[in-house]
C-alpha cells in the first residue's frame, strides 16, 4: 500500500483487546500506542456504539492527567445495511456521536466480511498511527 507522505517499509503493529473477555489494563494500553481504534456493529448500532463510547469513558477515566491518544470509531458489518434496492447512505447518527459527542478523530464504516472501506481505514491507521508517537505522558509529579 503507498501512503502519500511515506517512504520506505511500513510495519503496522496492532494489539487486539477485546474487553468484552478481559479486564484492559489502561496504563500499560495507553503507554505506547499511538492511537485506539473503537470497534462496533453497524447492525446493531445502538448497544454496541453505546458500549464503544462506555469504554472510551472509562479509559478517560483511568487515565487521568495523562494525554489521551488520539482515537477512532470503525462501525463494521457495514454489508448487513447494504441493500440491492437502493444506494448505501453512511449512518449520519452514528457518526455524529462519534465525531461530536465522542470527540473521535475520525469515523469510518467497513464491511471486514466483503473488504467495502477497509483500504480508507487502512490508509488512515498509517498515515496516522505510524511514525514516532507525537505527544507525551504528563511527566508533572
Amino acid at each position: 500500500m503507498r501512503v502519500p507522505g511515506k517512504t520506505g517499509t511500513t510495519l503496522l503493529r496492532l494489539h487486539i483487546y477485546f474487553v468484552i473477555q478481559e479486564r484492559l489494563y489502561y496504563e500499560r494500553l495507553t503507554r505506547d500506542v499511538k492511537g485506539l481504534v473503537f470497534l462496533f456493529d453497524l447492525s446493531r448500532r445502538k448497544s454496541t456504539l453505546k458500549e464503544a463510547s462506555l469504554y472510551l469513558k472509562q479509559l478517560e477515566i483511568e487515565m487521568e492527567e495523562d494525554i489521551m491518544p488520539p482515537y477512532i470509531f470503525v462501525g463494521n458489518k457495514k454489508d448487513k445495511r447494504l441493500s440491492k434496492n437502493r444506494k448505501y447512505e453512511k449512518n449520519e447518527k452514528a457518526e455524529k456521536k462519534a465525531l461530536e459527542n465522542y470527540q473521535a478523530s475520525e469515523y469510518f464504516e467497513c464491511s471486514a466480511k466483503v473488504g467495502i472501506g477497509c483500504f480508507p481505514l487502512a490508509q488512515y491507521i498509517i498515515q496516522n498511527y505510524t511514525g514516532e508517537r507525537t505527544f507525551e505522558r504528563s511527566s508533572e509529579e
